[in-house]
């Protein structure tokens, strides 16, 4: 649910960024996937989407995970992904991934491993 109205701009996003966009897919049908964008120095998650019944099952970290370290194969210096503030369960998310609150809205990742 919510990932077939966007289903072009995601195939166009993936076919553009191979190495640092992640799917997991069961019969064909896309369950999660983060897709990651990368211009050497700065790597950016563009989206993460997992149909809401397989929700929970870890699989949005599993491919969180995946995207952060092809960025980081990549030489990206920073991650970053933008997030509304009053999101608080995703907040909670990103922060289990070592993500951090940057000025507002925004979060920031140290490719060092070291959350700023």
């Amino acid at each position: 649910e919510g990932m077939d109205s966007s289903r072009d701009h995601y195939q166009r996003v993936l076919e553009r960024n191979p190495d640092t966009c992640w799917v997991v897919e069961e019969e064909g049908e896309i369950l999660a996937a983060a897709l990651g964008l990368s211009d050497r120095r700065r790597g950016f998650v563009h989206s993460v989407v997992v149909r809401k019944d397989y929700r929970n099952r870890g699989l949005g970290a599993q491919v969180v995970r995946k995207t952060i370290e092809s960025l980081r194969e990549c030489g990206t210096d920073r991650i970053r992904l933008f997030v509304r503030k009053r999101n608080s369960g995703v907040l909670k998310f990103y922060e289990k991934l070592g993500f951090a609150v940057e000025e507002g809205c925004h979060y920031l990742y140290d490719t060092s491993g070291t959350p700023v």
